[in-house]
């Protein structure tokens, strides 16, 4: 798509975004709420200078500011905060114009459905400017960095990627004063409904830091050169780094009728372009805020190292191996279009026989178990207990990412794999002391030695579960002895879950003393924006349709197979894949599904590149990896309803929910996605999170750190 000078496509441009896009010619003042804006005098900021306002700039007494708020910013996810929004609005005390924040309010947030359906019935226009920055290749892969900067400077990078280069500071104090956070005070019931982070003095420790905002808005003022960024504030760092507005001296903001002509962008040779961001990548690489927690890339050389302060405790001969593949990032291939294999029996080999060619497996794509690392004296840190190590499926993926990581930090840690260690499940082991005990799933409470440990050891003991209904009415019908020991498990230790499905339903069926809500993470998934799909749909193209799983009867592969079937009878132009090995009888499979088998890691993430959609037909599934990855590339997801992917996905366009196991309703759901214009670049941001492994590791860490959760068994 062709881009204009300022960054955005022209049909983003030219919807309500017009609204700002169309005034970059005039100056731009972006209001904080630091104490010194009872310095500046409002009449020095005419009624045509376009005001960004920020969080909750609202318990203001007055807006002496002015009513116009032609930008809103904000991204904690707070009732009160929506609430005082939504009356101040109402009773017109301002007048909104955009709102632009990452966050879909979700119905439980704020409290109450009906308050949820009011806020998004009046947050329109609404924009995500996280979404807009994305299309900035330099200023998203700086922004991703962490610390994040703080929602300044997000609002300054949205108004120089919008296209204003005439920018005031105002009030942006960067907490220097220490004895109050901002210029007003907030009431005593506000107070009470507020965390202590939002209403202390300084920064919020970890999220934010002063030097991460001096060195974003530097890189900003690199690759915004014609931008003229000036400070109004008399105790901010920024007084050393950018020059004085008018404000700072009484003096009023100059407006000028004429618009300003942004100075010729000489084109770049793409070779030198290239050759720039290697370097930047490299020195990224080695940088400490990389060490600590960069989104973007994922070098595998990362993944190496904190393989090395891991001991997996396996085979008594000590053999392992590691290995690890940098992501690869080549042109998408075609589909393969070749003949389609369908499973006529039960035989799980010739169910699953892959459609494509085969080639031996490529080096670093089978995973591998760490190698084993020599014990320390004293207690480890973390000791992760798994049923295996070794598999690609969901349920070890998270627990590996958090163990690597931990071990990077220098912190001991110790990695069990009962599989290999004992296959008869009826052995004795001896666990390593540690200071925290993960349980990976409910698989490992088949092995008695766990079963052992949970009942004669409650500090510390966390169980991180990635099962639900159709797992445990299974094991409860058919191994009565195994559900028991699971259910006391549950009784003595906290619970960790993947979504608020999952969690739901531990609450509502096990006495369970404490849950808490982890969101599952893949590290597979894609993490630069610049390998998002973007290619625009064609009309009456031939359309890909694609479930990744093993076939089993809880995927849905036979109502995958009905909805197949129903297109190609109503003549929709839709061809459906299903990557994934079978493993257990299914019955008969549909013709009108190709079955691919088994497809290594490279080759699916190829494949997700291309496909249309992405269609979940689980029975049950608490939040799968795959969904995931499919949304990190831009692909929209169509998924029954009974899935924690739907937590994120709702009201994403070109996603859709269907919630009957009907061929007839999953086909027209999936169809009425298909026909609402995906948006890919909000998709790979939305997915971000579940993709940024320091995120999950930082919400792993806190949950797994509580005081209150050192012991809760009897």
């Amino acid at each position: 798509m062709e881009m204009n000078w300022k960054g955005l496509p022209e049909e983003v441009l030219s919807g309500a975004l017009s609204y700002l896009s169309e005034r970059t010619h005039l100056p731009l003042a972006i209001i904080g709420p630091g104490p010194t804006i009872n310095d500046i005098d409002p009449k020095n900021i005419p009624d045509e200078v376009i005001r960004f306002r920020m969080n909750m700039f609202f318990a203001e007494p007055t807006p002496r500011f002015g009513r116009r708020v032609d930008g809103y910013f904000w991204a904690n996810d707070l009732d009160v905060m929506y609430e005082l929004m939504k009356s101040t609005f109402e009773e017109k005390i301002y007048d909104y114009k955009l709102f632009f924040t990452p966050n879909e309010i979700k119905p439980e947030r704020p409290t109450g459905k009906a308050v949820a359906d009011k806020c998004r019935a009046i947050l329109k226009p609404r924009y995500d400017h996280w979404w807009l920055i994305g299309h900035h290749a330099d200023v998203v892969r700086n922004m991703l960095l962490r610390p994040l900067p703080t929602q300044t400077f997000q609002a300054l990078a949205t108004a120089l990627i919008l296209g204003f280069r005439d920018i005031h500071l105002v009030g942006i104090d960067m907490y220097r004063n220490k004895g109050t956070r901002y210029a007003h005070d907030y009431s005593d019931d506000i107070k009470a409904r507020l965390a202590e982070k939002h209403r202390k003095p300084g920064y919020e420790e970890n999220a934010h830091s002063e030097r991460r905002d001096i060195a974003f808005l530097q890189h900003l003022q690199k690759c915004f050169p014609d931008a003229n960024i000036t400070n109004a504030s008399s105790v901010s760092p920024l007084r050393d780094v950018l020059p004085d507005s008018p404000l700072m001296h009484g003096k009023p903001i100059n407006v000028t009728p004429r618009p300003i002509v942004p100075k010729p962008v000489p084109l770049k040779d793409p070779k030198t372009e290239i050759e720039r961001l290697d370097a930047e990548v490299r020195a990224l690489r080695s940088s400490r805020s990389f060490k600590f927690g960069q989104a973007i890339f994922k070098p595998a050389a990362r993944v190496k190292a904190g393989l090395k302060g891991i001991k997996l405790i396996a085979n008594g001969n000590g053999s392992a191996s590691a290995s690890s593949k940098a992501e690869e990032t080549q042109p998408r291939p075609k589909v393969p279009s070749g003949p389609k294999t369908v499973a006529k029996t039960s035989k799980p080999a010739a169910a699953a026989a892959p459609a494509v060619a085969s080639r031996p497996a490529k080096r670093g794509e089978t995973q591998q178990p760490a190698p084993i690392a020599a014990p320390k004296k004293g207690a480890v840190d973390l000791l992760a207990i798994c049923h295996e190590t070794t598999s690609k499926t969901g349920g070890y993926r998270p627990i590996k990412n958090y163990v690597e990581e931990t071990s990077s930090q220098g912190r001991e840690t110790a990695l069990i794999d009962l599989r290999k260690l004992d296959r008869t499940k009826k052995g004795k082991i001896v666990f390593p002391k540690a200071k925290r005990t993960i349980v990976n799933s409910i698989a490992a409470f088949e092995w008695k030695a766990v079963n052992d440990f949970l009942a004669s050891r409650n500090e510390g003991v966390y169980l991180y579960l990635h099962e639900m209904d159709w797992i445990f009415n299974r094991i409860k019908r058919e191994q009565p002895d195994l559900f028991d020991a699971i259910a006391e498990g549950m009784r003595r230790h906290p619970v960790l879950c993947v979504s608020q499905l999952q969690k739901d339903y531990i609450d509502r069926t096990f006495s369970t003393p404490f849950t808490k809500l982890i969101y599952n993470v893949a590290r597979d998934g894609n993490l630069d924006p610049a390998m998002v799909k973007m290619e625009p749909e064609v009309a009456n193209a031939e359309k890909l349709v694609l479930m990744v799983g093993t076939i089993q009867n809880r995927k849905g592969p036979q109502l995958y197979g009905q909805v197949a079937d129903l297109a190609k009878a109503r003549g929709l132009p839709y061809r459906f894949l299903w990557a994934g090995h079978q493993t257990e009888d299914v019955g008969e499979l549909s013709e009108n599904v190709e079955w691919l088998g088994h497809q290594p890691t490279d080759e699916l993430q190829k494949l997700l590149r291309q496909v249309d959609r992405f269609m979940l037909t689980s029975h049950d599934d608490p939040f799968p990896l795959s969904c995931l990855e499919a949304l990190s590339w831009g692909v929209p997801i169509v998924s029954y309803h009974y899935s924690g992917i739907c937590e994120i996905i709702d009201g994403m366009p070109g996603c859709g929910v269907f919630y009957t196991r009907d061929a007839d309703d999953a086909l027209n759901e999936l169809e009425r996605a298909m026909n609402d214009r995906p948006d890919p670049m909000r998709l790979f941001f939305h997915a971000r999170p579940f993709i940024d492994c320091n995120h999950f590791i930082r919400l792993l860490d806190e949950a797994t750190s509580n005081e209150h959760l050192a012991l809760v068994g009897t």
